[in-house]
This record gives C-alpha cells, structure tokens and sequence, in this order.
C-alpha cells in the first residue's frame, strides 16, 4: 500500500496511470493489466462473493462496519481485498490488478530478459529479509527463481537463471461458503514440476 503512495508521489501520477503508461503500454498488454476493467462485453471471472472474509476479521475485532457489497453476490471486475475496494477504491499497490495469463507471462519474460539492475536485483532475496526480493518471494517454493502469489489463488514463479516460469490463476473463494484452503502445497508443487521438466 505504501509503495503505491510512493510511486503516485514521486510520477505524479494516480497510480492507475502509472501502471498503464509504465507497464501495461510498454509490454503491449494495457487491455489486459488494469485495476478497472471493462465488464461489458468481456468475460471476467468473479473474484469472490460479498466479503465473507473482511466482515469475519471485522467480528473477530469487534470492529463495526456497514458498507458491505450485497451478500451472496458475485463480485466481477471489482477487487475482492476489503482494504483496496473500500479504501483504496480498487486500486492499490498490494491489490486489485486483473490480468490474462498472456499478460502475466509477458510481464515474467519482462524480468527474465531484462538487463536492468534493479530489475534483477528484485528477484535476489534482499539482505535481512529471508525469502523476500523486491516484490517477489524467494526459497524453496521457487526453484532457482522468484514468484508472487495473490490472495484469491493466483501465482507466479519465473526463474531467468533456467528460462523457465508458470502462471497459476485459480480461485479459492468463488464460494458462497469460501473454504479459504491454503494453495501453498499446489503452488510449490506447479512450480517444481515446471523446474523438474526443464532439467529433462
């Protein structure tokens, strides 16, 4: 959240634009890549129902809050993160962006090709930080590489040192009962199966 501030602070920009004009352009994908996508006409998966989740992290607090979506109700082209929607007014920098999978592994070849320091520094965990690039994660759930994950139960792995990289986009809460199970295991299993057919 805070370096999206950071990043609309030093562009001058909202962050929605510096996305577009900095990413999304460059790689060719800015119908592809945005907080705010068109929902006439295209087909976008829901990210959830209502905010089952964020209205129990409120219960648990003793936190009131009365602006809820509509319960039961598919939430389509809108973030499903509580603080990105109703905060941020989905866009944020920790959430909110919908992608294709073209798009996303556009943006994993970016950093796989990209001769840019800072760009491959972000892929080496950090000193002081174990487990953490810039941006991205690092250890044993990305063989020889880097990835993020997102909260509904997307994921991305890249590794530039094997030229290899796998986009996941699944969904754990497009239930009217999310089960909230933890994709942790499938993820690293993906990844190292992706790491394991290009040693063959």
């Amino acid at each position: 959240m805070l370096l999206g501030k950071l990043v609309e602070r030093l562009r001058g920009l909202p962050l929605e634009a510096c996305l577009r004009r900095y990413i999304a352009e460059p790689l060719g994908i800015a119908e592809h890549l945005m907080y705010r996508p068109k929902t006439e006409g295209r087909s976008i998966i829901p990210s959830c129902y209502d905010n089952a989740i964020e209205m129990q992290m409120c219960a648990d607090r003793g936190v009131a809050f009365s602006h809820w979506r509509p319960m039961k109700t598919p939430v389509i082209g809108t973030s499903n993160d509580g603080n990105c929607h109703y905060y941020f007014h989905d866009v944020s920098g920790h959430a909110g962006i919908f992608s294709s999978a073209d798009a996303l592994v556009r943006l994993c070849q970016l950093y796989m090709r990209t001769d840019d320091p800072l760009f491959r520094q972000a892929q080496q965990t950090q000193p002081d930080s174990p487990g953490r690039g810039l941006g991205f994660q690092t250890g044993t759930a990305y063989p020889r590489g880097c990835g993020h994950t997102g909260f509904t139960g997307t994921s991305i792995y890249f590794s530039t040192e094997r030229g290899i990289g796998a986009v996941a986009l699944t969904n754990r809460l497009f239930y009217q009962e999310p089960s909230g199970q933890n994709l942790g295991e499938f993820r690293r299993a993906l990844n190292e199966a992706v790491y394991d057919w290009a040693l063959r």
